[in-house]
């Protein structure tokens, strides 16, 4: 399964996900049972910078791949955005 979450700076994207992990008792972690989360902030150096979205689609195909269902935490603000994304899920 591929959860591809939409929505401008601020919305709550993260803190959806953030949330997710934590009511899954695995807060703090990029994994919880049978999911990965992928952040284009976070896909850069270091973990802490903004990547590309290249870096995301890999992380992204890289989890279904290992059977994981997988969540984009991205803005994906049109279509041409979520299809890279929905062209994988």
């Amino acid at each position: 399964m591929l959860l591809l979450l939409c929505g401008p700076p601020g919305s709550g994207k993260s803190t959806f996900c953030e949330e997710l992990l934590r009511c899954c008792g695995v807060a703090g972690g990029p994994v919880l049972t049978g999911w990965t989360v992928v952040c284009q902030d976070t896909a850069g150096a270091s973990g802490i910078k903004p990547g590309k979205r290249e870096k995301v689609e890999a992380a992204a195909k890289a989890g279904l791949a290992r059977g994981q269902s997988v969540v984009v935490d991205r803005t994906n603000l049109d279509a041409t955005q979520r299809a890279h994304f929905t062209a994988i899920g």
